[in-house]
């Protein structure tokens, strides 16, 4: 989103010809029918906007019927599994706790502080991260890990995300979530542990509202024509995106594949949660394009409808 939402809305506007406004004053067409011009002009306009009160309800709605995981549950694992299994949960808390829990590029402000709405959005969505950030470590502290308060990965992405802007910096964040959910439903899949499990299927419940987020802006943003979702911008999204799912890999590989987790599987999730992913956002602008057509049409027919009551002709 933009600050110039504004000027963008009157672009989209419906056109009120002056031979429609000459008919309205004259009687020929009632007022009602500028009326409902003007609504549907609304509508179209609310369109091209992120629907914020409903991403709010959300993240609200979200923050209820959470159960604890079940921290005295016995552990089975091996101790060698424990071991592994709790550096990278060390890791994975650096990530979602450890970082200044907000948008952190120079331009941040462009899209965090477009709508009071907004601003709230971003905190409830990085109160989640926090929220992880929490559970897992209460997980490292039932396989007695340690937290670290640094790594390599962790601040190169920190990095990248403070130079390159905020529109690489939020989808960096989509790609890096999209990695994450297949760290996360491999990890449960293989996993035995209770609690780990238990873990998992609260993180992904929350990842998946974070992409559909994420899908939901992109999608009104090709609406609105400030993005499009070619085979050219694909490629560049599943390079970037298999280069966030390798550093991923190449940190976490060894303490997922002592539990059955191989390589392929890995890879062949993160191609195809890429493909759901773009299958859903090209469906999605493709409906409100649809929909805006409609509410053109719409507004046409009810602008150039004649007064049901005869003509009074002057003398």
């Amino acid at each position: 989103m933009q600050s110039n939402h504004a000027q963008q809305n009157d672009d989209h506007a419906l056109p009120v010809s002056s031979d429609t406004a000459d008919a309205v004053s004259s009687g020929a067409y009632p007022a009602s029918h500028t009326s409902a011009s003007a609504e549907l002009n609304a509508v179209y306009s609310a369109q091209s906007e992120m629907d914020e009160a409903r991403w709010l309800q959300h993240y609200r709605n979200n923050q209820l019927n959470r159960s604890e995981p079940d921290w005295t549950a016995p552990i089975t694992m091996t101790p060698g599994q424990v071991k592994v299994l709790a550096r990278s949960i060390a890791q994975f808390q650096l990530g979602d706790g450890g970082g200044p829990g907000c948008l952190i590029a120079w331009n941040a402000q462009s899209f965090r502080g477009n709508t009071a709405g907004t601003q709230e959005l971003v905190d409830l969505w990085f109160r989640e991260e926090k929220e992880h950030s929490r559970l897992l470590g209460c997980l490292l502290a039932r396989l007695d890990g340690t937290p670290i308060s640094g790594h390599w990965s962790f601040s190169c992405f920190c990095w990248v995300r403070r130079v390159m802007g905020v529109r690489f910096e939020l989808l960096a964040l989509l790609l890096t979530e999209i990695a994450a959910t297949i760290y996360y439903k491999v990890m449960r899949r293989h996993t035995p542990d209770a609690a780990v499990r238990q873990v998992c299927t609260l993180i992904l419940r929350d990842e998946g509202g974070h992409i559909a987020f994420h899908r939901d802006r992109m999608a009104r943003a090709a609406f609105e024509g400030r993005a499009s979702y070619g085979w050219l911008w694909e490629a560049c999204f599943r390079t970037l995106g298999l280069g966030a799912a390798t550093m991923l890999w190449v940190n976490h590989a060894r303490s997922l594949c002592p539990f059955g987790a191989t390589t392929v599987e890995y890879y062949g999730e993160v191609w195809r949660e890429m493909s759901t992913f773009l299958r859903r956002l090209r469906r999605d602008a493709r409906r409100l394009k649809e929909k805006s057509a409609g509410t053109r049409r719409e507004a046409s027919a009810a602008a150039q409808r004649p007064n049901d009551k005869p003509l009074a002709l002057g003398v």
